[in-house]
């Protein structure tokens, strides 16, 4: 637009300077034929020569105007596509858009959308808090044993001899937090079996559902050691029922 302007401007001082000139010419035509007091010149003959060329200028003047008038078209027509390839989305060469202003109010625009969300209806917004309150109240009516630690012993007949164990279990939300399970045998082959018992046991207990706990038979090798665990394991979720 800067480029089209900037030609505009040039081809009308052209022109005015066309213009003056040829006004100036004439003047000083006019006062170089003009005699001086005393003399008598004969000017018929001069008189056609004279209008011959004032119509050349004449012809000239109007051949500038006609390629100023051309090339002011020209300009126009060039900003015209310019315009046109702008609103397009493409900008032609030579000329740069800056569409960054209008991609950041765009932004703007659709994260204040998305922030003004409309909020719930008094009733819905009740119902909803109502739904979330029986469901706390149905998870509280579901939990069956109380969080807390507890111990307690289990023992079983060995080839050695009588055999124990003792047993502290944490339980919060009905399941298993922590266990540990403390060795009581007095002889080696029973020490042996209960520690292969109490490195195994862990694993099968800890964050599982105390309720789903059943009896274990055999843990890592250990076939007697389970039975005493089975036994501090019911005394303990009776005590937490309670």
């Amino acid at each position: 637009m800067k480029k089209t302007i900037s030609v505009f401007l040039y081809l009308m001082i052209v022109t005015g300077m066309i213009f003056s000139g040829c006004s100036s010419n004439k003047e000083t035509k006019k006062t170089t034929t003009s005699a001086p007091p005393g003399f008598s010149i004969d000017l018929e003959g001069l008189t056609g020569e004279e209008e011959v060329e004032e119509e050349e200028e004449e012809e000239e003047v109007e051949e500038v105007e006609e390629e100023a008038e051309e090339e002011v078209e020209e300009a126009e027509e060039e900003v015209e596509e310019a315009e046109e390839e702008a609103d397009g989305g493409s900008a032609p060469p030579g000329l740069s858009i800056d569409l960054s202003g209008l991609e950041e109010e765009e932004e703007v625009v659709e994260e204040e959308i998305v922030e003004e969300e409309d909020p719930m209806p008094p009733l819905i917004e009740e119902a909803v808090e109502e739904e979330l309150e029986e469901e706390e109240e149905l998870v509280e009516a579901t939990t069956m044993y109380v969080d807390g630690t507890y111990s307690s012993s289990g023992s079983y007949q060995s080839p050695a001899g009588s055999e124990s164990i003792s047993v502290t279990l944490v339980v919060q939300d009905d399941r298993v937090s922590s266990l540990s399970v403390a060795s009581n045998a007095t002889h080696a082959t029973s020490q042996t079996y209960q520690g292969k018992f109490i490195s195994g046991i862990n694993s099968l207990v800890v964050g599982q559902d105390i309720s789903e706990l059943g009896s274990f038979s055999q843990v890592n090798g250990s076939s007697l050691t389970p039975s005493a665990f089975n036994q501090a394991l019911n005394s303990i979720k009776s005590q937490a029922l309670s």
